[in-house]
Parts: structure tokens; sequence; C-alpha cells
């Protein structure tokens, strides 16, 4: 029943019903470590914590994966997802409005 437990894990996660998500993937990961779908598990979990702002167990889970599954077919998002949560955020710049500080001086036009 394995494969029907990291299936369900998923479907909360695309239902977005994050808890049931995290609490049956960490279940699927207790019950069968050795199961072929216990790294995409990981994945899962690492973007589940990034999304619920736990991105200290995040950043944990995604260096863990990259360890253990160097050559797994997702590594590439593994690790664009690492860097993602570790890039410090750059706060948006409101636009800037320059205002000359000396007036123009009028011209008028005499004829």
């Amino acid at each position: 029943m394995p494969d029907a437990t990291y299936w369900l894990g998923k479907a909360y996660a695309a239902k977005g019903d994050r808890h049931n998500a995290k609490r049956v993937l960490v279940g699927f990961q207790s019950d069968y470590p050795l199961h072929h779908k216990f790294s995409n598990s990981m994945h899962e979990l690492a973007i589940i914590h990034h999304e619920i702002k736990d991105d200290k167990k995040a950043v944990e889970l995604l260096k863990l994966m990259i360890k253990k599954f160097p050559n797994h077919n997702s590594i590439f998002q593994v690790k664009a997802l690492l860097k993602e949560i570790q890039t410090p955020e750059v706060e948006a710049v409101e636009d800037v409005v320059v205002i000359d500080a000396e007036p123009k001086a009028e011209t008028t036009d005499t004829k």
C-alpha cells in the first residue's frame, strides 16, 4: 500500500491541503524508507514546508535530498528551489519621482 499512501499525499498537496499532505508524506517516509518514491516525497515535503513558511525545514530536506540522491531526475528543480529559498528577497522599490528644485524662468514673448 505504499504507492497509494504516496499518491494520497500528492493528492492532498495538489488540492492545497498542506496539513494532510504533510501528515501523509511524513508517515510514508516513516513506514517506507526504502520505497522508490521516498526521494520524491522529500521533494514534496520540502515544497510544502516552503509554502507554509518553514524554510528551515525545507532547506534541510532539500540539502539531504541533494546529498542522498544527487542523480535524481528532479535534482535541477530541487537545486533551483533551494537557491530560491536561500536568496534573500529584494524589496520592490516604488517609482521615484524627481522634482526639479529650481523653478524655470518664465519667458515672455514681446513683439
